[in-house]
């Protein structure tokens, strides 16, 4: 189990599965919105995100490699992620 953060701020935990998988578990998003994962390796501030899973429930999951950045994102519904790389509400992230 791996803390998410926020605004360096503890944010809740995501589960690393031993199949190289991340599991968040959340309360379902309001309507409208939905959870949005975005990964990147070897990732460094500024540099740009790849959007990954997508859920309008509170229970998803995205396949990481070791070394990742990950962090989930309210977004609205309505947003096409083709060509996005920025996240527009960032819940919280962690370094694997």
């Amino acid at each position: 189990m791996l803390g998410l953060r926020a605004k360096d701020q503890p944010a809740g935990h995501l589960l690393l599965l031993p199949s190289r998988e991340v599991l968040f578990v959340l309360p379902p998003p309001a309507p409208g919105k939905v959870y949005q994962v975005w990964v990147a390796s070897n990732w460094k501030r500024g540099d740009p995100l790849t959007p990954s899973t997508r859920s309008v429930r509170g229970v998803l999951s995205a396949s990481v490699g070791g070394g990742d950045y990950v962090c989930i994102s309210l977004e609205d519904e309505g947003r096409d992620m083709a060509g996005q790389s920025r996240p527009t509400l960032v819940l919280g992230w962690a370094s694997l």
